[in-house]
Formats: structure tokens, sequence, C-alpha cells
């Protein structure tokens, strides 16, 4: 006898989009800002910080795509829907972002080797600008961060562009203050070591969910000792727990009976154990009697 169960938990998914589109449009007019004012005041803090400011953008619009593509409905092709997509799409930002803090380190080595003029108080002014935008994309993403790894990943490449602006600011009091222009590429280097260990955080949640990975490694002790405690169930067995998305996780597993309870009464019983821990969403139970013996070879 089988029986499964599921809710859906939109509500997350549609408040983080929402958040992603306020944060596309305002990376999207710091982005220009900072690039006028780093060509201008020839400053790579803040060239680097709109190059990362660039590669947001690009990263935001790919989140707002996973998450349109995460709500088609599921058909023939793939029964369990689109909802990885957003976790594809957070892998995806991962990457981008070890690949740009590569990039801004290589160019902080040639700027320390060859040492260019800085006009720190343009740069200080515009990287105030910056932070205080960037500040505001974390805000609203900061919350669904939580929830979703798209968003997450998103809050990730703003928060990195907030530590790009405190860097530049941070530089361009030291150059005001010192006229040493290393300042500049020396705190790009340390920035960008900040966001490699972020985007590795990132990439390793994604690929948990990509590799099929329980989201907590407590989740099937916790699960098999709910079900354990029902009445007439005497063992657990092939649990599996995975998850579709960042807020979407399944879980199906065999519950081998005494048959002193009706085998209805145990299915209502495990959804409602299921159910109590507040993670799973969609879980599929496989009642077996003990004198079952089909499935000997799959027991744990």
């Amino acid at each position: 006898m089988h029986g499964h169960s599921h809710h859906h938990p939109h509500s997350h998914h549609h408040e983080a989009k929402t958040r992603v589109k306020w944060a596309i449009l305002l990376t999207g007019i710091m982005f220009i800002a900072e690039l006028a004012g780093g060509l201008l005041t020839n400053s790579l803090a803040l060239l680097a910080d709109a190059g990362h400011m660039a590669t947001d953008l690009a990263a935001l619009i790919l989140s707002l795509i996973g998450f349109l593509w995460a709500e088609r409905k599921p058909d023939n092709k793939r029964t369990f829907g689109y909802a990885r997509a957003e976790i594809v799409v957070g892998f995806a930002n991962g990457i981008i972002l070890w690949g740009l803090a590569g990039l801004i380190c290589v160019e902080a080595i040639q700027r320390i080797t060859n040492p260019e003029p800085v006009s720190g108080l343009p740069m200080l002014f515009i990287a105030i600008a910056g932070l205080v935008i960037n500040l505001i994309s974390a805000g609203l993403l900061f919350k669904s961060s939580h929830h979703n790894l798209n968003a997450k990943a998103a809050f990730y490449h703003v928060l990195g562009d907030a530590m790009g602006s405190v860097g530049a600011i941070t530089a361009a009091v030291i150059i005001l203050l010192t006229g040493w222009t290393l300042a500049d590429p020396v705190i790009s280097i340390l920035i960008s070591l900040i966001i490699i260990s972020s985007a590795y955080r990132l990439l390793r949640e994604t690929v948990n969910i990509l590799l099929e990975g329980v989201p907590d490694s407590r989740l099937p002790g916790q699960v098999t000792k709910e079900l354990l405690q029902i009445e007439g169930v005497r063992s657990v067995h092939d649990l599996h727990i995975w998850s579709l998305g960042s807020d979407h996780t399944n879980l199906s597993c065999h519950l081998v009976v005494d048959g002193t309870i009706g085998h209805a009464v145990i299915l209502e019983r495990a959804h409602q154990a299921v159910r109590q821990l507040q993670v799973v969403h969609h879980a599929t139970f496989q009642i077996e009697p003990d004198t079952f013996t089909i499935c000997d070879d799959c027991h744990a």
C-alpha cells in the first residue's frame, strides 16, 4: 500500500522574484555611475567594483530568468517540473563569482607592478554612493536568501559589491591621507578573496542539491525516529530524502508494519509525523507487512 502527501511553498518564490527585480533596477543605475567614475578617476577599485556590478547585473537577470523558468508546470518530459532551474542558475552564478574574483586579482597584481595615479576624492564620493545602493539591494534580498538558493546567489553578488564599495572607500581615504596609491589594488585583492569564500559556500550548497544530497545530515535520523514512534511500525528502510530546489524537499521510504494497526491509519500518522518536522514538502510511503520478502534486498 502506498501513500503520498505534498504542499507547495510558492510565497517565498514570488517574494524573492519581486526583490530580485528591484535589485536589478538599483544595480543597473549604480553600474553606469561606477563605470563612469572609474574611468574618470583611473581607480582600479572603482573599475573592479563596476566590473563586479556588471557581472552582478547579468547574474541578477540570470536569477530572474531562473525564477521564471522554475514557474513552468511539470510536463511529460520533466514530471518533477522545473524547480531545479533555480539551482542550476545559482551554480552558474557561483562560477561567475569565482571567475570575476580571479580577474580582479590579476588586474590588481598588474597595478602593483605598474602603479598608476588615482584621483582619491571623486573615487570616494562615487564609492559611497555605490555602498548605499548595494546596502539597499542587499537589504531587499537578505530575507529571501534564507529560503531560496537562487536568491542567495543574487544576495552574495550584491554583498560582494557592497564589500567592493567599502574597499574603494577605504582605498580612497588612504590615498587622500597618505598618497599611497597601492592601497587601491591591495584592497581589491582582499575583497576578491572574500568573494571567493562566499562563492565556495554557494557552490557547495548547489552541488549538494544537484547530486541529490540530503538538505541536512540530521534529517534522516529525525525522520526515522518519528516514524518508529508510530504504533504498528516495526522498521523503516530504503529512506531517501532529496531536494528539487532550495525550498522543495522530497522524501520516500518503506515502512515495515506488524499488522496490528490498519495501513490507512499508519499512512495518515506517518504523514502527520513528517509534516511536524516542517521540512519535507512531498512524502511517499510504501507499507510492507513484516512477512513481506520481495523487498529483502533493499533493506538497509
